[in-house]
């Protein structure tokens, strides 16, 4: 639910000029419980390296997969509100404040339902003493207009799932509000992928990756070719996609340009039976 992080190329050029665009993970697909587990160390790895905030979004698979997975309310409930009070526990040993981000309104699921299960989980969230956003109520309020759960569904999400840019940055700006910090998003100057550059290859030649010129001025006679993503416009050294996270799971160090280098998009493809293109084989 929070891919808009990588997406929103207003939202990832504050990451970057924030330094929190190495802190970013996802786990697409995954259950409440299967993101909290294959989290705890990269939580951990964070909390050591200095990082003392964490914001997390899980539940919306348990919820959309209740007709499939044949639960009803109540254990649904159950299964988000105990990885979360879990995840808290996690977090507070390693001096580490968290703010859960409630799923959001979700089309395939009924309003009655919904409400249900929203309840549940905001009940169990008041009683552990969980900061928390309140996704639902905030994509139904006058944030959006005022608007019905079928309005709200339809303007705030992209497939009854996935929140909009705009729904997704005022998710963002609430979460950072409960750890007291303001965030202003503004319309980015120039690509996130010059911004990465301009912050990790400063002062080098964006085509050749020498020192002692710009790329305006670089005369390098040779064909250069980046052997990180296949360019020929630049060397593997100044090639932007280095440091940019990778918008399928949010880590850097593999992303080329493209979610299907992967390697989570990859193995998630391979257990699906599919190609890179998505089509069954």
């Amino acid at each position: 639910m929070l891919k808009f992080l990588v997406e929103d190329e207003c939202v990832q050029s504050y990451l970057i000029q924030s330094n929190y665009e190495k802190n970013v993970l996802f786990h697409r697909g995954a259950s409440a419980r299967e993101v909290f587990e294959k989290s705890k160390d990269k939580i951990h790895e964070w909390s050591v390296s200095g990082v003392d905030k964490v914001i997390a979004c899980l539940g919306t698979n348990d919820i959309v997969n209740m007709q499939y997975d044949k639960t009803d309310v109540k254990e649904v409930v159950g299964k988000i509100s105990s990885v979360v009070t879990e995840l808290k526990e996690f977090c507070s040993q390693r001096h580490v404040n968290l703010v859960y981000v409630m799923p959001g309104v979700i089309g395939s699921v009924s309003l009655p339902i919904m409400t249900e299960v929203y309840a549940g989980i905001h009940a169990c969230l008041e009683e552990s003493g969980v900061m928390y956003v309140d996704t639902p109520r905030l994509m139904m309020s006058s944030y959006l207009g005022s608007m019905s759960f079928e309005d709200s569904v339809r303007q705030g999400t992209t497939d009854g799932i996935h929140w909009v840019f705009r729904v997704g940055q005022q998710i963002l700006k609430s979460a950072l509000e409960k750890f007291g910090i303001g965030c202003i998003l503004e319309n980015v100057q120039g690509s996130c992928y010059f911004l990465m550059l301009k912050k990790y290859a400063a002062n080098r030649c964006y085509r050749c990756g020498k020192t002692s010129h710009g790329r305006k001025d670089c005369n390098y006679n040779r064909r250069v070719r980046c052997e990180w993503c296949g360019s020929e416009t630049h060397v593997q050294s100044v090639c932007g996609f280095k440091f940019m996270p990778c918008t399928h799971c949010g880590e850097v160090g593999h992303y080329m340009g493209h979610n299907t280098q992967c390697p989570y998009w990859r193995r998630r493809q391979c257990e699906r039976g599919t190609d890179d293109d998505g089509n069954m084989s």
